[in-house]
């Protein structure tokens, strides 16, 4: 939804990508990627991000629909074509969001994990992800973190066991329980890691076996384990100011320049900060939601504050109207497993030519993906449902194969296109 937190962008642009063999199934089409990002300066200083707002978005792309739709656009080729939107994640946020500000623009629009509700504090997040390793990894595992969670915590209050932490976690710099913000960052970034095994639908089963290891007596020396295999990197960044670099980089030739794009609407947007509260303390200390303003004040402006962002939240969701309204000629997907399904539609909100469909023991935009080994059945079939409503929408029904799948763009954050002609 990028990182799990901040659900970093795909790169900016938008083109053309080849027609996918699903979308053929619909007609003729061409699909169109307009990836998530804004370059309407040269620089991502605060003065430029004035104009990086999901309203912008959503309008840049309506004048591009009706450029594509004009005869000035490769011989008005496209002049009554149909148009669908399609995206996972934010993306699929968009989706829902464009067929519901641009319904004259956009025909249908298909959402896979998209969550509409903005909310400052988001602790569903970690309840969710505690739900999921519970149900795929078992009760032994979570008894595992939360014994070598309380240890790693117990260790912190002393020098010299700080000492042995930093070299079991393999970390950059020493562990240490001061200054504060280290010590959170340090806490987050264990937190990280099984935000990450879940919303990617990772292997929890195969964590949970590194996390239990009888051959290991010690919980939290279990617990450094997993976390060291997790990371890809020569060690551990557990300072708070690791990640800043990243995030005050105003160029955009920064590697992770979209990082500070999708941080900034965070800020002043959406929220969707995934705290963990006294009710995730049996498995993680808490992160609480002053840790994450402070970003917003560190990497942005002194002048921030959790009021601005409250005032932010509440507009975004006047405006769309949260879970409360809901387009029609929208179909809606999401998983059990799914950390952001709790901001996201369920079969509650579904309405007449406005389906909803939950999966159980689905993580994060499965539904758009192509197939894979282990595909449950219920997933399978939500895919065909899926390519059904949007046919069904534009020309007739169609039969369709178990091969028949979506995969519309491999950006997690890509919003298609779809232009049927």
């Amino acid at each position: 939804m990028g990182d799990l937190l901040r659900l970093g962008y795909g790169r900016p642009g938008l083109r053309h990508s080849q027609t996918t063999p699903s979308w053929n199934v619909l007609h003729r089409a061409q699909i169109l990627r307009q990836d998530q990002a804004f370059r309407v300066s040269n620089n991502t200083r605060l003065s430029s991000l004035q104009y990086l707002s999901v309203h912008q978005a959503l309008a840049d792309l309506a004048q591009f629909i009706h450029y594509i739709k004009s005869d000035a656009f490769e011989g008005g080729q496209y002049k009554s074509g149909r148009v669908v939107v399609v995206g996972c994640s934010y993306a699929g946020s968009m989706a829902t969001w464009m067929r519901q500000t641009y319904p004259h623009l956009v025909d249908a629009a298909f959402s896979d994990s998209g969550p509409v509700l903005a909310q400052e504090a988001y602790p569903e997040y970690m309840t969710i992800v505690i739900k999921a390793i519970r149900e795929r990894g078992g009760e032994a595992c979570l008894d595992s973190i939360s014994e070598g969670m309380k240890q790693l915590v117990k260790m912190l209050a002393t020098i010299a066991k700080a000492k042995e932490l930093s070299k079991m976690f393999n970390t950059c710099t020493p562990v240490q329980s001061s200054p504060p913000q280290d010590m959170t960052a340090f806490l987050e970034k264990i937190e990280d890691s099984f935000n990450e095994l879940v919303q990617k639908s990772k292997n929890i089963p195969a964590a949970c076996a590194v996390l239990t290891n009888a051959s290991v007596s010690s919980p939290v020396r279990r617990l450094a384990n997993y976390i060291t295999s997790w990371s890809s990197k020569p060690c551990v960044d557990i300072r708070y100011t690791g990640r800043a670099p990243d995030y005050m980089n105003t160029s955009y030739d920064s590697e992770n320049y979209a990082a500070r794009l999708w941080m900034y609407q965070t800020c002043v947007e959406f929220g969707w900060y995934p705290i963990s509260t006294s009710a995730h303390e049996p498995y993680f200390p808490r992160v609480p939601l002053e840790y994450y303003l402070q970003h917003c004040k560190d990497y942005f402006s002194e002048d921030f504050n959790e009021e601005q962002l409250r005032r932010g939240v509440q507009q975004t969701n006047i405006m769309f109207g949260g879970l409360k309204h809901r387009p029609d000629h929208l179909i809606s997907v999401s998983g059990t497993h799914d950390p952001w399904s709790a901001l996201a539609p369920n079969s509650s909100h579904a309405r007449r030519n406005s389906p909803v469909y939950v999966i159980p023991g689905v993580a994060h935009c499965k539904a758009i993906r192509g197939p894979e080994n282990g595909d449950s059945r219920e997933l399978r079939n939500a895919r065909r449902v899926v390519v059904n409503f949007m046919h069904n929408n534009i020309h007739r029904p169609i039969p369709l194969s178990d091969a028949t799948y979506i995969q519309v763009t491999p950006v997690l954050l890509g919003l298609a296109l779809v232009v049927l002609y």
